[in-house]
């Protein structure tokens, strides 16, 4: 989950077809249109009327290995995420320290729990006017997320963990 910088004019939606258990709810379809001037804002509509699209921050999310989440998140309008050895109960409560020990115990380098730190951090805390984006089926996406982050029960280890 990178910073991304602009890279041009986009016309791109995401639907939401209600909550969904294991993810970030995605805001309902937004279409964000711009001029090919570089840097301009953008400008959004939803109901005829344009407002300035300033996100607050920008991160990229890998919707599974391989995409493997993609076509479920795009049909359920959510942003799944993984991390499936470390409690959402800790990541809520904001207990890094301990979810850096289960990160440890899962056999994580030095260099990769302190990436996924970073990585939890940002998914639980980042506000809702961050623009997740992500690349599935040819295509670029991105949504905001709207509400907290959900837990699913444990089962099946392909699944996303929140």
């Amino acid at each position: 989950m990178d910073d991304i910088q602009y890279s041009g004019p986009a016309i791109l939606t995401v639907d939401s077809l209600g909550a969904a258990q294991g993810a970030r709810l995605a805001i309902p379809q937004i279409i964000a249109v711009s001029s090919d001037v570089r840097g301009q804002n953008l400008a959004v509509s939803c109901n005829g009327s344009a407002e300035p699209f300033e996100p607050g921050a920008v991160r990229y999310i890998k919707l599974g290995e391989n995409g493997k989440w993609a076509t479920n998140a795009l049909e359920r309008g959510i942003i799944p995420f993984g991390y499936r050895s470390v409690d959402h109960g800790v990541c809520v409560a904001g207990n890094w320290d301990e979810a850096g020990r289960q990160l440890v115990g899962m056999g994580r380098t030095a260099s990769g729990v302190s990436q996924g730190l970073r990585e939890l951090k940002d998914f639980y805390g980042l506000p809702e006017n961050t623009l997740w984006v992500t690349m599935a089926d040819g295509h670029f996406w991105w949504a905001f997320a709207e509400g907290a982050v959900v837990g699913v029960e444990q089962g099946n280890s392909d699944e996303p963990a929140r």
